[in-house]
């Protein structure tokens, strides 16, 4: 199965054939265990290290696709209506904003990039810039 590997390292997209998305994971250097799923288009999922935005800036590359900031590398994959997973295109239908930890609050004030926040019960109990203090 194909899959997308997003490498922020070395600002690369890479396609992949993998049996699994858990394969992909560990291809892509993610621990299958420990990541989370987001949706980046309709039946397209993108997989990153569940605390990549907790990093510290300094040790952690960036990227922003289609206005959103992940941390580290990243796994695209395709799913149909169903939920199953399914070849992912040859290529992203973007090309990532490539960004360091210092560029982040650059590229949130130009609005390259939404800020990254944690809301519960719709109170903000983290945000980027609370992150950077």
């Amino acid at each position: 199965m194909r899959f997308l590997i997003i490498d922020p390292n070395t600002r690369t997209v890479r396609s992949v054939d993998c049996p699994t998305l858990d394969a992909a994971k560990i291809d892509a250097g993610l621990d299958p265990h420990r990541v989370d799923h987001g949706v980046i288009a309709r039946n397209l999922g993108i997989v990153v290290f569940e605390y990549g935005l907790f990093a510290s800036p300094e040790s952690i590359k960036y990227f922003v696709i289609n206005g959103s900031l992940y941390a580290g590398p990243a796994v695209v994959y395709a799913y149909d209506n169903s939920g199953e997973t399914t070849d992912a295109p040859e290529q992203l239908p973007w090309q990532p904003v490539w960004l360091d930890g210092a560029d982040v609050e650059t590229a949130i004030a130009v609005d390259i990039v939404q800020r990254p926040q944690v809301t519960v019960d719709g109170e903000v109990v983290w945000s980027w810039k609370h992150q950077q203090t």
